[in-house]
C-alpha cells in the first residue's frame, strides 16, 4: 500500500487490471516488490525465524513496456523477524503471525509485524443464493506485539489472489509508528 516503507509514495503506481474484493488494489496505488527469504520452523512448536533482502522496483524507464526488461531498483534493503505458526502447527487452524525489522540500505528501520494466511476450501462462498465451497481465506483482526490474530470469519479467495488457478498464501504486513 503506498505510503508504507515497502511503497513510499512517490514510487506507487496505480495497478492494471480489474480489481475484485480482498485485492490489494482495492486500497490504492501499489508498488511491486521483490522478495527473496528463507524461513526455519520447527514443526513441533510452530516457532520459528524469518530473513531476507527486499527490493522496491519500477519499470524500466527507457523502454516501460518492454516483455521482461530490467527493472529500476529504488529502494532495497534487508527483514529479520520470529514467526509464531503454532495455530496452524498445533491447532490446524491456517494462519501464522510474524514480528520484526525491516531496514533499508539507507539506514531506515522499522518495526512489523504480520499475518500469512493460508488458503483453505469451505462453505464460505454463495451461488444463486447457495452456500458453496469454495477457496476461503480467514478473516482476522491483529492486536499487540508480538501479534495476536483473533479469527472473525472467513472470506472467498479473488481470481487475482492465484497463480496459475491454484489460491495462494497471503502475507499481510503492517507498520509500526
Amino acid at each position: 500500500m503506498s505510503g508504507t516503507p515497502l511503497c513510499p509514495a512517490q514510487f506507487a503506481a496505480q495497478a492494471s487490471g480489474q480489481s475484485q474484493n480482498n485485492d490489494v488494489r482495492d486500497n490504492g496505488p501499489v508498488c511491486a516488490v521483490n522478495i527473496i527469504a528463507s524461513s526455519a520452523l520447527d514443526l513441533a512448536t510452530g516457532a520459528g525465524s524469518i530473513k531476507g533482502d527486499f527490493q522496491v522496483v519500477l519499470p524500466d524507464p527507457i523502454n516501460p513496456k518492454a516483455v521482461d526488461a530490467s527493472e529500476l531498483v529504488v529502494v532495497k534493503g534487508t527483514f529479520t523477524g520470529t514467526m509464531d505458526f503454532s495455530p496452524a502447527v498445533k491447532h490446524g487452524t491456517p494462519y501464522g503471525t510474524v514480528s520484526g525489522v525491516l531496514t533499508t540500505d539507507s539506514g531506515v528501520r522499522v518495526a512489523y509485524t504480520g499475518i500469512f494466511v493460508m488458503p483453505f476450501d469451505a462453505l464460505c462462498a454463495m451461488d444463486d443464493g447457495q452456500p458453496i465451497t469454495a477457496d476461503c481465506y480467514l478473516t482476522y483482526t491483529l492486536s499487540g506485539y508480538p501479534p495476536t490474530a483473533t479469527v472473525t470469519g472467513m472470506t472467498r479467495v479473488a481470481r487475482t489472489q492465484k497463480a496459475i488457478g491454484y489460491p495462494t498464501p497471503r502475507f499481510d504486513i503492517y507498520f509500526r509508528k
